[in-house]
Protein backbone atom coordinates (compact mmCIF):
# COMPACT_ATOMS: atom_id res chain seq x y z
CA UNK A 1 0.00 0.00 0.00
CA UNK A 2 1.83 3.13 -1.16
CA UNK A 3 0.96 5.57 1.62
CA UNK A 4 3.70 8.16 1.38
CA UNK A 5 2.87 9.99 4.61
CA UNK A 6 0.31 9.88 7.39
CA UNK A 7 0.30 12.08 10.49
CA UNK A 8 -1.67 13.93 13.14
CA UNK A 9 0.81 16.74 13.71
CA UNK A 10 -1.64 19.35 12.43
CA UNK A 11 -1.69 22.97 13.59
CA UNK A 12 -4.13 23.43 16.45
CA UNK A 13 -3.92 19.91 17.88
CA UNK A 14 -2.43 20.15 21.34
CA UNK A 15 -1.95 17.17 23.63
CA UNK A 16 -2.30 13.43 23.13
CA UNK A 17 -6.06 13.27 23.86
CA UNK A 18 -7.37 15.74 21.25
CA UNK A 19 -10.31 14.15 19.43
CA UNK A 20 -11.47 13.96 16.80
CA UNK A 21 -7.92 13.85 15.50
CA UNK A 22 -7.36 15.68 12.23
CA UNK A 23 -5.04 13.44 10.23
CA UNK A 24 -3.34 14.03 6.89
CA UNK A 25 -2.39 11.37 4.38
CA UNK A 26 -0.72 11.38 0.98
CA UNK A 27 -0.96 8.24 -1.16
CA UNK A 28 -0.33 7.18 -4.73
CA UNK A 29 -3.41 4.92 -4.55
CA UNK A 30 -6.61 5.98 -6.34
CA UNK A 31 -10.02 6.74 -4.77
CA UNK A 32 -11.29 3.17 -5.22
CA UNK A 33 -8.29 1.71 -3.39
CA UNK A 34 -8.33 4.34 -0.61
CA UNK A 35 -12.01 3.62 0.15
CA UNK A 36 -11.65 -0.19 0.19
CA UNK A 37 -12.52 -1.76 3.54
CA UNK A 38 -9.35 -2.34 5.53
CA UNK A 39 -7.16 0.14 3.65
CA UNK A 40 -6.01 1.79 6.90
CA UNK A 41 -6.57 -1.12 9.34
CA UNK A 42 -2.91 -1.75 10.01
CA UNK A 43 -1.78 1.88 10.04
CA UNK A 44 -0.57 3.43 13.25
CA UNK A 45 -0.32 7.19 13.57
CA UNK A 46 2.77 7.88 15.70
CA UNK A 47 2.21 4.62 17.56
CA UNK A 48 -1.53 5.21 18.04
CA UNK A 49 -4.02 3.06 16.11
CA UNK A 50 -6.57 4.64 13.78
CA UNK A 51 -9.80 5.49 15.64
CA UNK A 52 -13.38 5.82 14.42
CA UNK A 53 -13.34 9.52 15.32
CA UNK A 54 -10.37 10.33 13.05
CA UNK A 55 -10.90 12.80 10.22
CA UNK A 56 -8.52 12.59 7.26
CA UNK A 57 -7.41 15.24 4.79
CA UNK A 58 -6.16 13.04 1.95
CA UNK A 59 -4.29 13.67 -1.26
CA UNK A 60 -4.80 10.51 -3.32
CA UNK A 61 -3.63 9.54 -6.81
CA UNK A 62 -0.52 11.51 -5.92
CA UNK A 63 2.06 11.64 -8.71
CA UNK A 64 5.54 11.72 -7.22
CA UNK A 65 7.04 13.30 -10.36
CA UNK A 66 4.55 16.16 -10.81
CA UNK A 67 3.82 16.45 -7.06
CA UNK A 68 0.07 16.67 -7.80
CA UNK A 69 -2.90 14.64 -6.62
CA UNK A 70 -6.60 14.86 -5.78
CA UNK A 71 -7.72 16.27 -2.41
CA UNK A 72 -10.69 14.98 -0.42
CA UNK A 73 -11.92 14.76 3.18
CA UNK A 74 -12.63 11.38 4.76
CA UNK A 75 -13.82 10.00 8.08
CA UNK A 76 -12.59 6.66 9.46
CA UNK A 77 -15.69 4.51 9.96
CA UNK A 78 -15.50 1.12 11.68
CA UNK A 79 -17.79 -1.38 9.92
CA UNK A 80 -17.97 -5.15 10.26
CA UNK A 81 -14.61 -5.45 12.02
CA UNK A 82 -12.66 -3.21 9.65
CA UNK A 83 -12.00 0.47 8.98
CA UNK A 84 -13.35 2.19 5.87
CA UNK A 85 -12.42 5.72 4.79
CA UNK A 86 -15.75 7.36 3.93
CA UNK A 87 -15.60 10.50 1.79
CA UNK A 88 -17.45 13.37 3.52
CA UNK A 89 -18.64 16.84 2.61
CA UNK A 90 -17.73 19.99 4.55
CA UNK A 91 -19.85 20.73 7.60
CA UNK A 92 -21.18 23.96 9.00
CA UNK A 93 -21.84 25.21 12.52
CA UNK A 94 -25.34 23.65 12.52
CA UNK A 95 -23.73 20.22 12.18
CA UNK A 96 -21.72 20.21 15.40
CA UNK A 97 -22.18 20.88 19.06
CA UNK A 98 -21.78 19.77 22.65
CA UNK A 99 -24.13 17.23 24.22
CA UNK A 100 -24.46 16.73 27.95
CA UNK A 101 -24.26 13.11 29.06
CA UNK A 102 -25.93 11.95 32.27
CA UNK A 103 -26.46 8.38 33.45
CA UNK A 104 -24.64 7.07 30.37
CA UNK A 105 -26.80 8.77 27.75
CA UNK A 106 -26.90 12.07 25.85
CA UNK A 107 -29.79 13.23 23.67
CA UNK A 108 -28.80 15.32 20.64
CA UNK A 109 -31.64 17.28 19.06
CA UNK A 110 -30.25 18.33 15.68
CA UNK A 111 -32.45 18.43 12.56
CA UNK A 112 -29.33 18.35 10.33
CA UNK A 113 -28.96 14.59 10.86
CA UNK A 114 -30.01 12.31 7.97
CA UNK A 115 -30.25 8.55 7.52
CA UNK A 116 -26.85 8.69 5.75
CA UNK A 117 -25.08 10.89 8.31
CA UNK A 118 -21.68 9.92 9.66
CA UNK A 119 -21.22 11.18 13.21
CA UNK A 120 -17.91 11.85 14.90
CA UNK A 121 -17.91 12.31 18.67
CA UNK A 122 -15.44 12.61 21.52
CA UNK A 123 -15.49 13.06 25.28
CA UNK A 124 -14.59 16.60 26.32
CA UNK A 125 -14.99 16.20 30.06
CA UNK A 126 -16.64 13.96 32.58
CA UNK A 127 -16.42 10.93 34.79
CA UNK A 128 -16.70 7.14 34.55
CA UNK A 129 -15.96 6.96 30.83
CA UNK A 130 -17.17 3.90 28.95
CA UNK A 131 -17.28 3.11 25.23
CA UNK A 132 -19.63 5.37 23.29
CA UNK A 133 -21.92 4.57 20.38
CA UNK A 134 -24.68 6.29 18.39
CA UNK A 135 -28.16 4.98 19.13
CA UNK A 136 -31.69 5.78 17.95
CA UNK A 137 -30.88 8.05 15.00
CA UNK A 138 -34.03 9.73 13.66
CA UNK A 139 -33.50 11.67 10.39
CA UNK A 140 -34.46 15.32 10.71
CA UNK A 141 -34.66 15.12 14.51
CA UNK A 142 -31.51 13.85 16.18
CA UNK A 143 -29.84 10.88 17.85
CA UNK A 144 -28.63 9.54 21.18
CA UNK A 145 -25.07 8.90 22.28
CA UNK A 146 -24.90 6.06 24.78
CA UNK A 147 -22.10 4.72 26.96
CA UNK A 148 -21.34 1.19 28.09
CA UNK A 149 -21.03 2.73 31.57
CA UNK A 150 -24.42 3.82 32.89
CA UNK A 151 -22.64 6.11 35.38
CA UNK A 152 -20.86 8.17 32.72
CA UNK A 153 -21.52 11.91 32.89
CA UNK A 154 -19.95 14.89 31.15
CA UNK A 155 -19.73 16.77 27.87
CA UNK A 156 -19.51 15.11 24.45
CA UNK A 157 -18.50 17.01 21.30
CA UNK A 158 -20.24 15.77 18.14
CA UNK A 159 -19.95 16.62 14.45
CA UNK A 160 -22.29 15.45 11.70
CA UNK A 161 -20.90 14.72 8.23
CA UNK A 162 -22.71 13.74 5.07
CA UNK A 163 -21.21 11.35 2.52
CA UNK A 164 -19.80 13.29 -0.42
Amino acid sequence: MPILSINTQTTGLVGPKVQPRRCTMITTDDFTKVTEPGYINNENIYGVPVENTDLFDVIYSFNEQTKKGIYAKFMAVYENGTFVLQSVAETNSNNSGIAEMAEGAAVVNNPAVTANSLISYSVQSGTDQGFLTIDSLVPGEGFNIISTNIDQAGLIFYQIFEPA
